[in-house]
């Protein structure tokens, strides 16, 4: 008589349960990733610039991440935008509903784009912006009491916009804490 392999059902559950966190661990920051290359292409596809963190143009490094992901997903799966320059027609609330959600978004620059105050409001949600550029918009000193305070902001260009001293000067108030903040007026 064979003996047959036989399990418990509770060493089923914990095998179970041991290959589905592997799983997690491997492919939820896959998704995430993917989630975030497809924002960034969307974006492109309405008229931002993108700029990503590895560029194969100017360095001849190896692309970042694991080389059996970069097989089964391409080069560009660990490749993060981190910079947008918009060009042409003001974002719409959808365009910045999809900026907000870029995580690692370091430079934004909206520079010359016929924006108001209303933006700056839906501009929440950055955490990684060090740089923002609103030079030649319509910004006003209402604009940037309502700017959100991102958490690593240290540069921000105001040059030819409707902003005065004293909303400069509120505006160094409120977000004084950083430790570099250069604001070209």
């Amino acid at each position: 008589m064979t003996r047959r392999f036989q399990f418990s059902l509770r060493a089923l559950l914990a095998v179970t349960a041991a290959v589905g966190l592997i799983l997690a661990w491997v492919f939820v920051p896959v998704f995430e990733m993917r989630r975030q290359r497809q924002i960034a292409d969307a974006l492109a596809k309405r008229g931002m610039e993108i700029d990503y963190d590895y560029d194969p143009r100017i360095t001849k490094a190896q692309p970042p991440g694991p080389a059996w992901a970069r097989l089964l997903y391409g080069d560009n799966l660990y490749v993060n935008p981190i910079a947008v320059t918009w060009h042409g027609k003001p974002p719409s609330d959808d365009d910045l509903r999809l900026l907000a959600q870029l995580k690692h978004l370091r430079r934004l620059s909206l520079a010359g784009i016929a924006i108001n105050d209303r933006y700056l409001t839906k501009l929440g949600h950055l955490e990684a912006l060090e740089e923002l550029d609103l030079h030649a918009t319509a910004i006003t000193d209402w604009g940037l009491e309502q700017l959100p305070i991102f958490p690593k902001l240290k540069r921000i260009y105001l040059a030819n916009t409707a902003t005065t001293h004293d909303g400069i000067t509120k505006l160094r108030r409120r977000v004084g804490h950083l430790p570099t903040l250069s604001i070209s007026w």
